[in-house]
């Protein structure tokens, strides 16, 4: 998902782009060689190609730090307009987000998420958006793939919350966004 939002935006003519996450990948590559990003590239850990590794051999516009210091919600509510996005597993109808299980197998640790939105929604004119998409394919009881929702009534037994509703401020899907912020239980039903 992130990877491809950062192709996006190496496509939209923007050339005011900063980047400050916790995980670099292709994706910022290419963002950063589109000419769409300014200043230095902040980020704990690097995870991508070849081609990435060598792009990153001596650059002087990466500036690599420890999570505790990328991470830290008091820095990101600093930085202006910062715009937090991630994504999830699975987000109930409070909003709730599980990035980390699906089942009970562990999918992925909590990372800098909730630092990230909490930052975004303390920074002036920031957000904090969860991007996933709305269905993921899986192999049914009959053995034949099955589509099956992400946005779930409730979060299952295996489900771990991995952000809470209060730090999700918008979640987007390829039908569209949801604004939670400031919205009663109800509304945040109607609004995914």
């Amino acid at each position: 998902t992130t990877d491809a939002i950062a192709e996006q935006l190496a496509t939209s003519g923007r050339r005011d782009l900063r980047v400050h996450s916790e995980m670099i990948s292709d994706g910022t590559m290419k963002l950063a060689q589109s000419g769409s990003v300014v200043g230095k590239i902040r980020y704990s850990f690097a995870l991508g190609s070849q081609a990435m590794l060598r792009w990153m051999d001596n650059n002087r516009r990466l500036s690599s730090g420890p999570s505790d210091v990328i991470n830290d919600p008091r820095k990101l509510s600093a930085i202006k307009n910062l715009i937090s996005i991630n994504t999830a597993v699975r987000v109930d109808l409070h909003g709730q987000a599980n990035a980390q299980y699906i089942g009970d197998r562990h999918y992925s640790g909590i990372g800098g998420q909730q630092d990230f939105f909490r930052g975004a929604m303390m920074s002036e004119g920031g957000k904090a958006i969860l991007a996933m998409p709305s269905t993921s394919t899986i192999t049914g009881p009959d053995g034949q793939p099955a589509l099956v929702s992400r946005i779930v009534f409730a979060l299952g037994e295996g489900d771990i919350v991995t952000t809470g509703m209060n730090d999700v401020q918008y979640i987007v899907t390829e039908y569209g966004v949801a604004d939670l912020e400031g919205k009663t239980t109800r509304e945040r039903a109607d609004a995914l």
